[in-house]
C-alpha cells in the first residue's frame, strides 16, 4: 500500500497518479479478503464495486482532459473550477475516491477497519497511515487540478490549457 502511495505521490501524469492509489485501494480489498472474517468479505465486495465505478469516473474525467489538452501533465491543468460541469465532476469523485460519509469507499472502509479491528488492533493503525496519505495525495490532486495557478513557464511551447477547453 504505502509503495504504490509513494509511487503515486512523485508522478507527474494525471493518469498514473489515478492508477497507483487504485492500487493502494486493491492491497486493501487483498487485505479484507485474506482477514477471514465476514465483514472483511463483504467490505471487499463492496469496494471492489464502488472503486470500478469512481476510478473509471476519474479515467474518463482524465481522457477528457487529454482530449483537449493533448497532455496529461499535471503542471499543465490549473484553475479547471472555471469550468463547472468537469470541475464539480472531478471534484465530486475524488470526494468519493477518498471516502467521503455515504460513498462507497466510506461504507466499505468502514465495514473494513471494523473487521481489521476484529483480528487486531495493531493492523488496524498500522493501515490507517496508507489510508491517510491517500486522502492527502488526492486532495493536492484536486488542489492542484482545480485551484492551482497557471505557471507561465510551463506554457512557452504549448497553448494555454484552459482555452482550449472553451472553444
Amino acid at each position: 500500500m504505502l509503495f504504490s502511495l509513494f509511487s503515486a505521490a512523485c508522478q507527474i501524469d494525471l493518469k498514473r497518479i489515478i492508477a497507483y492509489g487504485s492500487v493502494s485501494h486493491m492491497a486493501f480489498v487483498t487485505l479484507c479478503i485474506f482477514l477471514g472474517n465476514l465483514g472483511g468479505l463483504e467490505s471487499a465486495v463492496l469496494m471492489m464495486l464502488g472503486h470500478g465505478f469512481v476510478s473509471s469516473s476519474l479515467f474518463l474525467l482524465i481522457g477528457i482532459l487529454y482530449e483537449r489538452g493533448h497532455t496529461r501533465n499535471i503542471r499543465y491543468y490549473a484553475g479547471l473550477y472555471k469550468i463547472a460541469g468537469f470541475g464539480f465532476y472531478f471534484l465530486f469523485f475524488i470526494l468519493c475516491d477518498i471516502g467521503i460519509p455515504f460513498s462507497p469507499s466510506f461504507i466499505s472502509e468502514f465495514i473494513g477497519f471494523m473487521a481489521i479491528i476484529q483480528v487486531s488492533i495493531f493492523l488496524a493503525v498500522f493501515v490507517s497511515f496508507p489510508i491517510i496519505l491517500g486522502v492527502v495525495i488526492s486532495l493536492i490532486l484536486a488542489a492542484r487540478v482545480l485551484f492551482g495557478l497557471n505557471d507561465s513557464r510551463y506554457f512557452t511551447n504549448k497553448p494555454r490549457i484552459l482555452t482550449n477547453f472553451l472553444y
